[in-house]
């Protein structure tokens, strides 16, 4: 069995960013801090937990109007199947923390790609595909 992944700020930030990174989590809403804590946005590379082959990173912690729910806002990396595509309302219990190091953004090849597919389905006008 491998060794738990470190998620500590200490292991993955410079030492002058620890302090300030610190007041940043305090500073959110308790539900946010707990998903921050699982999800820490210092560690930049997670994987969906059924999708271990492609790599996202985490663009914002959204608290929903309850006061409980958080969702995440994701990039798609350049090793994904949207790559350079931000997906909105991800529970956070669908990601996991990679720590690899292997998010990459998007080649401008790959986001003109994406980007005719996604006005191809427009054009079609079903978005569910």
């Amino acid at each position: 069995m491998s060794e738990p992944l470190d998620l500590s700020m200490e292991k993955w930030l410079p030492e002058e960013q620890v302090e300030p990174s610190k007041a940043w989590v305090e500073g959110r809403p308790l539900p946010v801090q707990a998903v921050i804590l699982k999800l820490p946005p210092w560690v930049g590379c997670f994987r969906y937990v059924d999708r271990p082959d492609s790599h996202y990173r985490i663009h914002s912690y959204d608290e929903h109007k309850d006061g409980r729910t958080v969702s995440l806002t994701i990039i798609h990396g350049r090793d994904s199947h949207l790559p350079g595509v931000a997906a909105f309302g991800i529970p956070p219990e669908h990601l996991e923390p990679c720590g690899c190091g292997n998010w990459e953004p998007p080649t401008k090849d790959q986001i003109d790609v994406t980007r005719e597919e996604i006005e191809a389905i427009k054009e079609k006008g079903d978005m569910n595909e």
